[in-house]
């Protein structure tokens, strides 16, 4: 489900929680502005695929990076700049 979709349905006239759905959009929206982003907590095959083919390597590698990233700390000191320059590897988006 995206953000989009979030809010159209949080928008309908549907019986239930709609206020909840309405405050669960707004929080997804402000954690994008934030830059973060919800993901799968195990990757698809074609995020799989596309890992491995941005990074060189086999889909058992590309999973266990997946898996690695999610798992990692976050830690202030060693944040790379995110400008949105994937270099090399832009087509991975």
């Amino acid at each position: 489900m995206t953000i989009q979709s979030l809010k159209r349905a949080a928008n309908e006239n549907t019986p239930g929680d709609s206020s909840r759905l309405s405050a669960a959009a707004e929080m997804m929206s402000a954690f994008s502005d934030a830059g973060l982003a919800f993901v799968p907590a195990l990757p698809h095959a074609a995020m799989i695929a596309a890992g491995a083919r941005a990074g060189g390597v086999d889909a058992a590698t590309a999973r266990r990076i997946y898996l690695a990233m999610l798992a990692a700390e976050d830690d202030d000191e060693n944040d790379v700049e995110n400008d949105g320059d994937l270099g090399d590897h832009a087509e991975a988006r």
